[in-house]
């Protein structure tokens, strides 16, 4: 009997396993109790936004098996009955279509066939994953669809970039933006896990892993599998070295960034670029960084106003190099997200540099001076 892979044993089959979205899981809890006695209030669809590997897919057939779930328990999917394991599986009454593959109108075409030709006695739910890539036309096709949708199909769509789908088909759905799960949700979602399989792992360990994947929960959990059997139940540093590359390139690049070594810095980017290339979201993961690098500085006493004048001369000469402008929508906006990790540890006035010659001493002082 082959092994079921760890992302898909441990994903949550129930509203109450999903972690780090409670204010989308309580809103959907609310909305379906209300469908389920008045058999009405059910939207037609649902956009579903944020990082990959935060759940939307998982919410969205955990929503399926809800719907056609024969022995729910309040608005509790069973997770046994047929139906759910179809279901949680990708199977029976969902739908699924990726974008980046089937996104053309020949396709938007075949599912408005599908779902017309068919009388559907449960609910059929569509899920569109990736679809901010749907051709124009396309997305116009399936804009008729949610004008005039089929009796009990439910519609998800769901994207890591929400801006990129049309104003006139978000106008028709409930916009949801799913957060990045916290670390300390993380931890115990993956010691349960390490404790189940019975691997160990160390936590300063789980904690690179976790910022080596960026944000993406469905990326640790297949880093750890692969660890665990390559030290055979026990996950080492030259093992998450050899799997998941540099587990110190945050703090590399943050030295050659103090120390204004900008060619190394971009040298070790290009490194991690190999395994992925989206640079937002390795500024997410550097951020997040980041922010313990401040809390600790501040623990221990350290001049934080400095350090933090320090990276913003340093970043900016950085983000300046062809390498990341052309991929990033605003040097601003990470500035921004950068300035509110300070002023969360350490009430920090607010300022947003536009160049490195804004970076002066009495910028410093002004910061010593609120921070006392």
């Amino acid at each position: 009997m082959r092994e079921v892979p760890w992302n898909l044993k441990f994903r949550p089959k129930k509203f109450s396993e999903v972690i780090g979205q409670t204010h989308i899981v309580q809103f959907f809890k609310i909305v379906l109790k209300y469908y389920y006695e008045k058999q009405a209030g059910l939207p037609v669809g649902v956009l579903f936004g944020g990082h990959s590997g935060v759940g939307k897919t998982t919410l969205a057939r955990i929503i399926a098996a809800s719907l056609n779930c024969s022995s729910r328990q309040g608005v509790e999917p069973c997770g046994v009955c047929s139906s759910c394991k179809h279901i949680i599986e990708g199977e029976g009454n969902i739908f699924e279509i990726d974008a980046s593959f089937f996104g053309s109108v020949g396709n938007m075409r075949d599912l408005r066939t599908r779902l017309s030709s068919y009388s559907f006695n449960s609910y059929e739910i569509v899920i569109v994953d990736e679809a901010h890539l749907l051709s124009r036309e396309a997305a116009s096709i399936f804009l008729k669809l949610l004008e005039e949708p089929p009796e009990n199909v439910f519609f998800v769509l769901i994207t890591t970039e929400l801006h990129k789908i049309l104003d006139t088909v978000r106008s028709r759905l409930l916009e949801f933006r799913f957060r990045i799960i916290r670390s300390d949700l993380i931890y115990k979602y993956l010691r349960e896990i390490l404790k189940e399989e019975k691997v160990e792992c160390s936590d300063e360990l789980i904690q690179k892993l976790y910022q080596l994947a960026q944000g993406n929960l469905r990326d640790v959990i297949v880093s750890l599998e692969q660890l665990s059997i390559l030290g055979d139940g026990i996950i080492t540093e030259e093992g998450v070295s050899m799997v998941c590359g540099d587990i110190h390139i945050y703090e590399n690049v943050l030295k050659a960034l103090l120390s204004a070594n900008y060619a190394q810095a971009v040298d070790l980017y290009e490194k991690v670029a190999l395994v992925q290339p989206d640079f937002k979201l390795f500024i997410d993961g550097f951020l997040s960084y980041l922010g313990g690098v401040f809390k600790e500085a501040i623990k221990s006493g350290d001049n934080i106003a400095v350090i933090y004048s320090l990276f913003f001369r340093r970043i900016y000469k950085f983000l300046s190099l062809p390498l990341g402008l052309g991929q990033f929508a605003s040097v601003n906006l990470l500035f921004s997200d950068l300035i509110e990790v300070v002023k969360k540890t350490k009430g920090i006035t607010t300022f947003t540099p536009q160049s490195d010659d804004v970076i002066s001493n009495k910028v410093v002082f002004e910061l010593l001076a609120n921070k006392k």
